[in-house]
């Protein structure tokens, strides 16, 4: 989410419930996540609500007490309203239209490369350490079966590279470092799909193999 944009919709977390799906999704701009799960709701009609950022947070706190905790939600135009055995939460909602987040995630998978999530992770945290300070872009070179990744700063530079399989395009590319880092960190397989841009995407699509309930996009810089 973002935090204090001029644009209200941005500032808080957008709920789209239906009859078998409840679907989250968050953006500040320059990236966006999902997250959608299966369930039964008592619903005819689909509802979508833009719930604040400090009502998200005490939701958050709820929901964190107790996993198996059962929740009764009821979105009405204006506010949204949450219930359970001890607790009642009561926000009144964004008003504006959230953007149409289905646009910014890549469709074509042409350019998908499948790489070990931890050696990722462990990689971009030790180049992180010359990364520019203003710009926290990381460049990604994809090139003979391996991603090469390489920051630099005032202070020095640093690169790494890691092996990858089955990847034989040449793609440059590059990216605010603290998005992936909290991406990586937020995945749950040892191994994730990364689908990079092509002629009819320009951004980046994370997710974990074989699951598709969660997806992070992010969107490329030029550094």
């Amino acid at each position: 989410m973002a935090n204090q944009d001029i644009r209200a919709y941005l500032n808080g977390l957008y709920i789209e419930v239906n009859k078998n799906n409840i679907i989250v999704v968050a953006t500040d701009g320059h990236r966006l996540s999902i997250g959608k799960i299966k369930q039964n709701n008592n619903l005819t009609d689909q509802k979508t609500v833009i719930l604040p950022r400090k009502a998200v947070s005490e939701l958050n706190k709820i929901l964190e007490k107790d996993d198996n905790l059962n929740i009764d939600i009821h979105l009405s135009k204006n506010y949204f309203h949450l219930k359970t055995n001890n607790t009642i939460l009561i926000s009144r909602l964004i008003d504006g239209n959230f953007p149409n987040y289905e646009q910014v995630i890549p469709t074509n998978y042409e350019n998908t490369v499948i790489v070990n999530r931890q050696d990722f992770l462990n990689n971009l945290q030790q180049v992180s350490i010359f990364v520019d300070e203003r710009t926290k872009g990381v460049k990604l070179t994809f090139k003979n079966n391996q991603i090469n990744i390489f920051s630099h700063s005032e202070r020095g530079q640093a690169k790494a590279k890691i092996k990858i399989k089955n990847f034989n395009k040449e793609i440059d590319i590059a990216f605010n470092i603290n998005y992936l880092i909290s991406v990586l960190e937020i995945l749950t397989t040892d191994v994730i799909n990364i689908i990079l841009p092509s002629k009819n995407s320009k951004s980046c699509l994370l997710n974990n193999i074989n699951n598709k309930d969660y997806q992070y996009v992010i969107m490329p810089m030029k550094i």
